[in-house]
This record gives C-alpha cells, sequence and structure tokens, in this order.
C-alpha cells in the first residue's frame, strides 16, 4: 500500500519522524506513521493529484469531464506504481518552515575522573570531621541499594567511612610500601616508615608495627593507623580531636591522636592544629611584633634644643598648700619636655590633669627655652584639649585682619602637634625613658615626702639639672679625649632669639676673639653630636627580625589593659601605614565603636582561613576549619 501528497514539507515530517518534532508535529507524525510507514509515502505533483481538485474548489460539469478524477494519473495503473517518480527537494522557504518544528537539542557531556570522588569530599571544607563521615557512609548505603528500616546510621557504617577514606589517603601518600608489602617483602630502609615496621591488617589499611606488641594495651594503641602529617583527614582528625579534648595544649593532643593514629611529624602538625585556632588564639594571644623601625627624621637633625619637643605626664605626688602641721596633702603632677635631637629635659609641676594647667605649664616652658615648632605626645585628653585650644587660637589669629608684629609672628610660629598611636607607649620612648629617669631620681631623693608647690619646682629643676648633665655619647678612658657630650653643652648660654652664625671651624684658633672662639666651641659641640651622638643610635636594642606585615583585611584582638584576653574587642584592618622599610607598625583597625589607630604590638592576629598555618606541603591545603564566623559579625 502507498500513499502521496503533494506537500513536500509534510513529507519531510513523516520522513524525519517524530521524535525530531516539537510536540504538535509529533503527534500527528506519530498517528500517520502508525498506519502507514513512512517508507510508503511519495510525493506527486500538483497536476497529478485528484485530492487537488476538491481542495481548490471544482464544479460537478468540470468533475464529470475530468478523467483525472474517474481514472487517476496515467501511471496509477501501471506495473511501478509510480517507482520512477521523480525526487523533489525542499527549496530555502520550505527548509525554513521543517527547522521551525525541530526540538531544541541539548548536547550533555558526562566527563568521568578516576578516584577523584573521595579528594573532592574530603576538600569540600566540611567544618568537622563527623559530618564528612556521616554524609559519606549515607551515600556508601545509597550505593549499596541497602534497605533499611531504620533511618539513624550505625557506629560500624561511621568506621567504614574512616576506613575507606584512610585507605586512600596512604595509597596517596604510602603506595610504593604498600606494593612492597602487598608481595610480603619489608620496607626499604630508605623509606620514612622503615622505623615503624609497618604492616597491612585485615582491612589492608597500613598500621604501625612497633615494640608493644606484648603490651596489655588495645589494639589499636598498640598498632595505631599511619596518616601522613600533609594531609587533608589529618587535619580533620587533629581538629576533631582537639575540640574533643576542650582546646588542649600540642602535647596533649597528640597523645589523644596517638591512641588510634600515629601521625608522622605529628609534633608539628599538632602546632599548627592549635596555632590555627581561633578559640585558642583568643585565650592566648601571640603577640604581634615587627622589625625595629627607622628613627624618625626629627631625631636626626642639628636642631636648636626643644625645636621638636615631646611631652608627658608623670605622678601622683603628694602637693601640700604650707608647711604646717596636719596640712592636707593633694595630687599634684610633673610635665616633662624633652627635646628630640639632643634628649635634654625640663621639669614642670603642674596642679592637675586639666587642660588650663597644662597649657600654664607650657607657658613657662616656652618662656625659657622658646616656642617649638613640633610637638610630639601621646592621646591623654589633656594634651588633647590643649593641642585643640592651640588650633583654635592660631585659627582666631589668622582670621583677625591686624597688621601688629605680634600677630604675624604667632601666625608664622604655628604650633604642629603630631599624637602617637593610642596605647602605644614605646613609640613615645624618649619620653617615656626621661619619666623612668625622673621617678628614680624623685624615689632616691624624697620617698614619699610630701612637698609644697614651690619645693617640687625646685626639686624638679635640680632633678632636670642632673638628667641634663649626663653623656649621650660613650665615655672614653683616654684623658686626651675631650668630655664627652651632654645636653647641657646644647642648653647653656641658647639665646632665645638665635641670630645666624659664621663658621668658625675652619679658622685658626689663634686669630679668633673671645666672642669667636665660644661660637667655635659651640659648633664643635653640634659637629660632635652628629658625629659621635647620632652614629651610636645605629644599633637596635630589640625587634632585631623582620615579622609578617597586617594586612588589610586581617581581623584582630585589640588588647586592652585590665582585661582578659577573651574580653578583648575585635576588629578588622581597613589601613595600613608602612614606614620607609616598607614594614608596618601602625594600623587603623575597625570596631562596633567605630575606628581607632593601634601599633601592631597593642593587636593580635586571628588565623583566618588562609593563614600561613594552614596550607600543608608538597601542594597539599589544610582545610579552612577554625574560621571566625560569626564572631566577625558586623566588621565585614
Amino acid at each position: 500500500m502507498r500513499a502521496y501528497s503533494d506537500s513536500t514539507v509534510a513529507l519531510a515530517w513523516i520522513a524525519g519522524g517524530a521524535s525530531r518534532w516539537k510536540t504538535f508535529i509529533a503527534n500527528r507524525v506519530a498517528e500517520i506513521t502508525t498506519h502507514l510507514p513512512a517508507i510508503n509515502w511519495q510525493h506527486v505533483d500538483t497536476q497529478h493529484n485528484p485530492a487537488d481538485l476538491i481542495s481548490r474548489g471544482a464544479s460537478p460539469d468540470k468533475i464529470i469531464k475530468n478523467s483525472l478524477w474517474w481514472h487517476g494519473p496515467t501511471w496509477c495503473g501501471s506495473n511501478d506504481g509510480g517507482d520512477n517518480l521523480p525526487i523533489v527537494g525542499l527549496n530555502a522557504a520550505q527548509q525554513r518552515q521543517v527547522d521551525r518544528e525541530q526540538r531544541i537539542a541539548a548536547t550533555v557531556y558526562l566527563a568521568v575522573y578516576e578516584n577523584n570522588f573521595l579528594d573532592e569530599m574530603l576538600n569540600r571544607y566540611y567544618p568537622n570531621m563527623q559530618l564528612l563521615l556521616r554524609i559519606t557512609a549515607r551515600i556508601l548505603r545509597f550505593r549499596h541499594r541497602a534497605n533499611r528500616v531504620e533511618s539513624r546510621l550505625t557506629p560500624l557504617e561511621i568506621d567504614n567511612a574512616m576506613q575507606i577514606f584512610v585507605r586512600h589517603v596512604q595509597n596517596q601518600h604510602y603506595g610504593k610500601e604498600i606494593n612492597q608489602l602487598d608481595k610480603n617483602r619489608d620496607v626499604n630502609c630508605t623509606s620514612s616508615l622503615c622505623q615503624f615496621k609497618p604492616f597491612l591488617d585485615e582491612n589492608h589499611l597500613l598500621r604501625v608495627g612497633g615494640r608493644l606488641q606484648l603490651s596489655d594495651l588495645s589494639y589499636d594503641t598498640r598498632h595505631p593507623i599511619l596518616l601522613p602529617h600533609n594531609s587533608v583527614l589529618t587535619a580533620l582528625v587533629l581538629h576533631h580531636e582537639h575540640h574533643a579534648q576542650l582546646h588542649c595544649g600540642p602535647q596533649s593532643l597528640l597523645a589523644a591522636v596517638r591512641r588510634r593514629f600515629w601521625i608522622t611529624r605529628g609534633t608539628s602538625a599538632a602546632r599548627k592544629t592549635c596555632r590555627a585556632c581561633v578559640e585558642c588564639v583568643r585565650a592566648k594571644p601571640v603577640p604581634v611584633h615587627q622589625l625595629m623601625g627607622q628613627l624618625p627624621e626629627d631625631r636626626l637633625k642639628p636642631l636648636p634644643p626643644f625645636s621638636i619637643t615631646g611631652i608627658d605626664y608623670a605622678g601622683p605626688v603628694n602637693i601640700i598648700g604650707r608647711r604646717t602641721r596636719g596640712a592636707a596633702a593633694t595630687k599634684g603632677y610633673i610635665a616633662l619636655f624633652v627635646c628630640f635631637s639632643t634628649r635634654a629635659v625640663h621639669l614642670e609641676a603642674v596642679t592637675d590633669l586639666s587642660t588650663t594647667a597644662f597649657i600654664a605649664a607650657f607657658t613657662r616652658f616656652s618662656s625659657r627655652y622658646g616656642l617649638p615648632n613640633k610637638i610630639y605626645s601621646d592621646n591623654a585628653t589633656n594634651l588633647r584639649g590643649a593641642a585643640r585650644k592651640f588650633r583654635e587660637l592660631y585659627q582666631q589669629i589668622n582670621t583677625t585682619e591686624s597688621d601688629d608684629e605680634i600677630v604675624d609672628f604667632f601666625t608664622n610660629k604655628g604650633i604642629q602637634w603630631m599624637f602617637i598611636p593610642a596605647r602605644s607607649p614605646h613609640h613615645g620612648g624618649l619620653w617615656e625613658a626621661g619619666i623612668k629617669v625622673a621617678k628614680g631620681f624623685l624615689t632616691k631623693l624624697g620617698g614619699d615626702a610630701r612637698f609644697t608647690f614651690e619645693e617640687l619646682s625646685t626639686v624638679l629643676a635640680q632633678v632636670a639639672a642632673c638628667m641634663n648633665s649626663r653623656p649621650i655619647t660613650p665615655l672614653s678612658n683616654d684623658p686626651n679625649e675631650p668630655q664627652p657630650l651632654t645636653p647641657a653643652h646644647f642648653l647653656i648660654g641658647r639665646p632665645l632669639n638665635t641670630v645666624p652664625e659664621l663658621n668658625q671651624l675652619e679658622r685658626e684658633v689663634g686669630s679668633l676673639n673671645r666672642w669667636q672662639y665660644v661660637q667655635r666651641v659651640s659648633q664643635e659641640f653640634r659637629s660632635r653630636w652628629q658625629s659621635e651622638y647620632v652614629l651610636s643610635l645605629q644599633r637596635m636594642t630589640k625587634w632585631k627580625r623582620a615579622a609578617r606585615n597586617l594586612s588589610v583585611g586581617d581581623f584582630v584582638l585589640l588588647v586592652t589593659d585590665n582585661e582578659k584576653p577573651k574580653q578583648w574587642p575585635m576588629g578588622r584592618v581597613v589601613d595600613v601605614f608602612p614606614g620607609p622599610d616598607g614594614h608596618v607598625r601602625v594600623v587603623e583597625i575597625k570596631t562596633t565603636n567605630g575606628t581607632t589607630l593601634r601599633d601592631v604590638r597593642r593587636v593580635r592576629r586571628i588565623p583566618l582561613e588562609d593563614d600561613e598555618y594552614v596550607p600543608g606541603r608538597n601542594g597539599v591545603e589544610i582545610p579552612r576549619r577554625n574560621l571566625v564566623g560569626g564572631l566577625c559579625r558586623g566588621l565585614i
């Protein structure tokens, strides 16, 4: 049986099969081919198709006289039955119509990697080992089509999952030794496992042979499973046991792990686990240090004394109003002014820590030694208040329209006030050392004696004279050597309004008058200061090794005095301030209360995901388990 159609598009659909086309066409092609296969369909042109007469409309008188309608095409009654009909192809428009009805096919590529499933499971960074083992046990149950009624996993299934991972890791790291043991050979003497006398148990796990076979210990303790120190599984085991033992130390952790596993180089692996634990770091933070920094430029300039001054407070000391029996004592304080270039000091007694009292002490100091160009201090509230008042004064002077010489003088002599980072006294080591020496003198002089304000001022003047008489250059045993330099050499005879001096060092001493000779001696002091004292500052007394710089994004703990490390606030480094040598010693930290500047000695870095303790050797990275997580909420 054969069927003919003059629609080349319909014939193309039928010949293509139902699976190629969209739903509408596919359903109809399937229905047609069910009754008549596609191979029985052929094409007939319109002139030889009787059905085309009715589809286009024809009157009865035409149909009566039409032989095509009554007898069909001329080849219909032949023996070939139209087998020799020409094959008609599709034109461009018809081909587009056919293509529109085709299904959109998606090509799927399946890549199969051998023995990578276990590595992927280990590297998924599960928060703990138990979760990894439970997920693996569920996969194994599904793989073996185990129709278990109970939904909970059994300890045997968990242990089987652990054995699978152990075998996989041992084959990766100790494949050569396992092959030798499979052949009933001993491990080579060059192997790192030779000292353990390893053997394979009934589960094909590599265990320590050792010398404890006759002991009454358990089998796992006598023959622990061997694990490499640089595998992800080892890190998981150490992390799990570290938390199970309530964040114990490296030695306790290693002892607990060796009840079942023997980790090569276990001591270093246990230390890395403890160092990467956030809870352990918060309980006992590791101090951050940096290579001793370069001396600031202000300490190396041969400037007149107190041109650059550091300020600090000491005390309290007891001050009485008058020398009478039973006079009530009040608290007083000592303001120390130290010169950056000569280390000369000036001590002033102040009655309280208010800004007004400090400005009065500063006025007395500047009246004796002149107005400094730059002042360094810590972040005390009274000093910040004084700096603010000075800024307001200079702003007021700058906005006042006056040609007075005094106004011009103060306008040109504005003080630049610099503050060191908060809670970083070693940034002000120059004045901290001066405070220490001054307290030592006061303790030797009076102990807990109570002074009046005048007596305290007199004692402080004597203490300052002794401090300024101390040598700042090394002493020599040669009697022909000149006397060592002291800060007093730069203070005696210094006028408040200095005038330019001629260089008298290049002239002969015999040709100088008395005043020129005094100038030459003063200039010799300054030359010796630069050649002897400045060069003696070259040696580093501490912080002699460089350390890892804190970088933007590091999480740190802010050291707070009189508080336990667990209570120290946490912050994130948002900016760093490297020195001229590239080492970072001051950082800006963002906390929940805002931002603050801190020296690196006053912070403790928290190990994060990409900490240097986490990666293992041989390109294997230990998973990042001890993340800060919710502790850092609000800091990112």
